[in-house]
């Protein structure tokens, strides 16, 4: 691991708010422990609200509240070319947070399992593989949208776009990842998509929007290095 990214991971594990929604999370799984199991806290509460929260506060963290130009500010003062630094910055927080997001989700499913669950290793296997994809796509997200704004303030309208148009049953929530969520862990279907396409839909959604930063990045490295406004 370069020095950069224990340096990214260090800031998101000081953030209040990163271990606020963790410890929130699995407050409500210990609730939800013989009353209504882990099938009724991981679609909504967990996978819905917690983790997109959760994910916010830690990108947010990582490139201390300035979005995308947090992360490449460091490293493009050494020399390294814009592409370079976002690929390697954004690379470094969507596979942390695909890890946290999978053991979070692991942990959770552990903690509330009940009788009304499925078998407990399938249910502890699917929900870490559901999660973790999940939170790749979140990550994804907020990174592209906290390159917009200079502040990165494109990352909070993301969010909120996220909880207000993604449980919709519009060609909105297509594109964000809350609905797709909400299927893979097992909770009421918003869109008419099985569970495979859903889990496909995160995939796509991870990797378009990681596309998109990278082709944001070009820009964003030439404004900085020519002081320009972007």
């Amino acid at each position: 691991m370069t020095l950069w990214s224990r340096v990214l991971i260090r800031r998101i594990l000081k953030s209040f708010g990163f271990w606020g929604s963790i410890a929130f999370a699995l407050a409500m799984a210990m609730a939800a422990r013989g009353h209504g199991g882990a099938t009724s806290v991981l679609p909504g509460g967990v996978g819905s609200f917690v983790l997109p929260v959760a994910l916010f506060s830690a990108m947010n963290a990582a490139s201390e509240q300035r979005g995308v130009r947090g992360l490449i500010a460091f490293p493009l003062s050494f020399g390294q070319a814009p592409v370079r630094a976002v690929l390697h910055s954004a690379g470094v927080l969507i596979a942390f947070s695909m890890l946290v997001s999978g053991s979070l989700g692991l942990l959770v499913a552990l903690v509330a399992h009940s009788s009304v669950d499925p078998a407990l290793a399938g249910d502890l296997a699917q929900s870490t593989w559901a999660l973790g994809v999940a939170g790749g796509a979140y990550a994804s997200l907020f990174l592209f949208a906290g390159s917009y704004g200079k502040r990165g303030g494109g990352g909070q309208f993301a969010l909120m776009a996220d909880f207000i148009f993604g449980g919709s049953d519009t060609s909105l929530s297509h594109w964000l990842p809350r609905a797709h969520v909400q299927r893979v862990l097992g909770g009421e279907a918003i869109l008419d998509w099985s569970n495979k396409a859903s889990m496909a839909a995160l995939w796509m959604l991870a990797i378009v929007f990681f596309g998109l930063l990278t082709l944001r990045a070009m820009r964003l490295g030439r404004a900085m290095l020519e002081r320009q406004p972007v």
